[in-house]
């Protein structure tokens, strides 16, 4: 879990989108675009015509004026949505997908190459899509064009594609071969806020393109949750992050964060994790009243005021079968 980071810093994110597949689920032509979003930010690709089962973009740009906290960075995805176009309604959602910009940042030249990404849509698997997505800060050396790095299993991933085309077979089937049931709880929250006043609490629990929440309570800042929430994985994963978030419900404006912090889905699936306290730390509006001008102008401001803490226990079960994954739920049980 993680707390409060003021600094903001700049990041550099750039992305192509060069194909989809598995665009049709009843046999029906469409007319695809690409939708991508990070941090307030969109960029939509040419919609193609007719398309049925694949359908090449091969669009790129580059947004380079990312400013976000450390904190911020490490749960900030960059998601990609299939649409269908229509004419006089709201375009279809064929399926989304999202990459997390810190397993980018790590990795060799700070870049994913040609990375087919798994599409769902209301927690079903729909289209494939193969990207390319490239992310760096301040320090780091921008990736070169011509020198990316193909890890081992890009290399295998390209032969495979040659065979695919030599001998006519449909699909890489073991491209998406592992499966697995996350399951996470939050037992009980203590003094939201400092205690200092009372929400309508409920917490969201997000990973790999499912975004779960509880019912909210009334009226508290200390209260036990009964609910377990459950999320369907598959790989090759791009996402590590598992963002907990606890929100203060409201009616008439937006829903505002309390507390939120991350897990490590790598972690947990090496080991589960029994109920641990996480405590939370930010700053006083009275005595901090804008973080934003404080670091903006080169200082680091230290935390001031406790925001609370969570009781939390995760684990991961890996399944055997595609067939066998159950979809996204929370459940009123304990781990």
């Amino acid at each position: 879990m993680a707390t409060i980071d003021s600094t903001k810093k700049k990041y550099v994110c750039g992305f192509t989108v060069h194909d989809a597949k598995e665009l049709s689920q009843d046999g029906s032509a469409v007319d695809p675009l690409v939708v991508v979003r990070c941090l307030g930010k969109e960029y939509k690709t040419a919609m193609k015509s007719g398309k049925i089962q694949h359908c090449k973009f091969e669009e790129s740009y580059i947004w380079n004026d990312l400013y976000v906290t450390e904190t911020e960075f490490s749960m900030t995805c960059i998601e990609f949505e299939l649409q269908a176009a229509n004419i006089f309604t709201r375009n279809t959602v064929l399926g989304t997908g999202k990459v997390q910009l810190a397993m980018v940042r790590q990795r060799p030249n700070h870049t994913y190459n040609r990375k087919q990404i798994q599409l769902t849509v209301d927690h079903r698997l729909t289209s494939k899509l193969t990207v390319t997505v490239f992310c760096y800060g301040e320090g780091d050396k921008p990736p070169a064009p011509d020198d990316a790095i193909e890890n081992k299993e890009e290399v295998e991933a390209h032969l495979n594609d040659l065979t695919t085309a030599v001998i006519g077979d449909v699909g890489n089937k073991n491209q998406f071969n592992q499966f697995y049931h996350l399951f996470v709880q939050v037992h009980r929250a203590e003094h939201l806020g400092g205690a200092e006043k009372t929400f309508n609490p409920y917490v969201s629990v997000e990973f790999n393109g499912h975004e779960l929440r509880t019912p909210a309570a009334r009226d508290t800042h200390t209260l036990a949750f009964d609910e377990q929430f459950r999320i369907p994985v598959t790989t090759p994963l791009f996402q590590d992050s598992i963002v907990i978030r606890i929100w203060d419900s409201a009616k008439w404006v937006r829903d505002e964060i309390i507390v939120q912090g991350r897990l490590s889905f790598s972690l947990l699936r090496m080991h589960a994790m029994s109920p641990k306290w996480f405590n939370f730390y930010g700053f006083k509006s009275e005595e901090v009243p804008d973080v934003q001008a404080i670091t903006s102008s080169g200082e680091v401001a230290e935390e001031n005021a406790y925001l609370g803490r969570l009781l939390i226990s995760a684990r991961v079960n890996k399944v055997e079968s595609m067939a066998a994954l159950q979809l996204p739920a929370v459940m009123r049980r304990s781990l």
